[in-house]
């Protein structure tokens, strides 16, 4: 069977600070825990899709996205909660068994229906309530490699 992990970036794969400066530049912090799991579960046959609803955000997202991963193993893609709902049910009907990762109220209803929901020790209260595995781990500091490897074992 084929599986994917379509997983939201900021508060995912970053501890969801955004950090602007004087001059108006905002920043991200990534953690660097991630890449290691992402990859040994790509060898594993995981596919990953990646998606942002920050659009103001988005061109470092993408560039850290770009630099580090795409191409390698992932995809990523803007992706409002309609939209994120909307690729979970299009991969399923493909056949994909479906892990949705994401720590916001408007990630609910895609992860609803994915196959597996999970999030970080710093997601929403709501989020919790409705995954299947919460990491003990926050985002930006190893919570989605935890979540890689519980779903990859």
């Amino acid at each position: 069977m084929k599986k994917i992990i379509i997983s939201d970036c900021d508060g995912i794969l970053t501890d969801g600070t955004s950090i602007y400066t004087s001059d108006g530049k905002i920043g991200k912090i990534y953690g660097s825990y991630d890449t290691e799991a992402i990859k040994e579960a790509h060898d594993n046959g995981w596919e990953f899709l990646f998606v942002s609803n920050d659009s103001n955000g988005w061109p470092i997202t993408k560039k850290r996205l770009t630099e580090y991963w795409e191409r390698k193993w992932c995809n990523f893609d803007l992706a409002t909660s309609n939209d994120r709902k909307e690729l979970v049910k299009a991969y399923q009907n493909a056949g994909y068994y479906v892990v949705f990762v994401g720590d916001s109220i408007s990630d609910i209803p895609a992860g609803k229906i994915a196959d597996m929901f999970c999030t970080t020790n710093n997601g929403f209260e709501e989020v919790k309530e409705n995954c299947h595995f919460v990491s003990s781990r926050n985002g930006g500091n190893g919570g989605f490699a935890q979540i890689i490897y519980y779903v990859n074992k």
